[in-house]
């Protein structure tokens, strides 16, 4: 009896909670359509308010074409250009809006993916075709297959020793040898120019390129000289005052010369300091230069122990005497 009395009660209540929810839901839905029904019968009104007003603007504007007047023709096609316009930014605003997270994932997405892709070929073409472009007259490829171009010529500076160099590498020169006479070592200029006309002068010719080792070097023994301490700090700091070991050791098949620690090139700053870093002769220079690929070793003299800007060639009072016999204030004249 108790149990049926329980479940009665169950039933009961249920169909009471769910009339009760039925009408809650009824009277929602009722008052839903209700507004709606408001909200139609407003936006009919208003519709057809502002279909009257066009109309009306239309009849204006025709009749003011049969006038002869077009002017309300052209403010009413200049108005409806601009709302246009005006509604499409206001759409793409938010639609830009939205997408901005997705947008900023995916360009970072295509960054990172072009950084991944780059080739490190390409990128040392670009930049020794670069330094090419703003300073060929430097770089000028004088080799056993390059010879010097006929008539070449150029302003030459003689040193007290009687050999000549380039006029223009003169500075640059100075201020390398200064730097090295004040690091503490002594030198000997063992060539310069030669005359095209002269069998096996080679680059020599081009005024850009000399000999240097220490005192008393009596044969140019590349074991040698490579270990002279002068040669050792020519060959790590030539880069910083546009100098390169023009036939550098382990290039020789390149070079088509045995290794030669004496033998320096001026090529200009940047591109002897690219060249050192990427541990590059000349003639790779010009593979490059030229859209081949070259192996980039990194060179053991990258990074210059001396700072170019430490001794200048305006400053010869910063050179110190590291030769005993030196009494002249200019370092090239410093010579056997």
């Amino acid at each position: 009896m108790e149990k049926n009395e329980v479940w009665e009660n169950i039933k009961k209540y249920a169909k009471v909670f769910f009339q009760g929810v039925g009408l809650f839901f009824a009277y929602v839905f009722h008052y839903i359509a209700v507004f709606a029904k408001f909200v139609y019968k407003h936006l009919k009104k208003l519709f057809k308010k502002l279909y009257r007003i066009i109309r009306r603007h239309i009849r204006r504007v025709k009749k003011h074409m049969k006038a002869g007047d077009y002017s309300l023709l052209f403010y009413t096609v200049l108005g409806v250009v601009i709302f246009i316009v005006l509604l499409v930014l206001l759409i793409h605003g938010i639609s830009g809006k939205k997408k901005t997270p997705n947008a900023t994932t995916t360009e970072a997405a295509s960054e990172a993916s072009t950084t991944e892709e780059v080739d490190p070929q390409a990128v040392l073409r670009e930049q020794a075709t670069y330094i090419y472009q703003n300073n060929p007259d430097y770089l000028m490829l004088v080799n056993d297959t390059n010879p010097i171009p006929d008539g070449y010529t150029f302003e030459q500076h003689t040193l007290n020793s009687g050999y000549i160099v380039d006029e223009r590498i003169y500075n640059d020169l100075l201020a390398m040898l200064e730097a090295c006479n004040a690091a503490g070592s002594e030198y000997t200029i063992k060539g310069g120019y030669i005359s095209a006309d002269t069998e096996g002068s080679g680059e020599y010719a081009t005024g850009l390129a000399f000999d240097v080792t220490a005192h008393d070097v009596a044969e140019l023994d590349p074991a040698v000289v490579s270990q002279l301490p002068t040669n050792q700090w020519l060959m790590q700091n030539c880069s910083s005052f546009g100098f390169i070991v023009r036939y550098p050791e382990g290039k020789e098949s390149i070079t088509g010369h045995n290794f030669e620690p004496w033998h320096f090139r001026y090529v200009g700053r940047d591109a002897a300091v690219f060249m050192t870093t990427n541990n590059l002769t000349l003639e790779e220079f010009y593979t490059l230069v030229n859209g081949g690929s070259v192996s980039t070793a990194t060179a053991t003299s990258a990074t210059p122990a001396v700072d170019p800007t430490a001794v200048t060639a305006e400053d010869p009072s910063a050179t110190t005497e590291a030769t005993t016999e030196a009494t002249t204030e200019n370092p090239l004249d410093i010579l056997n």
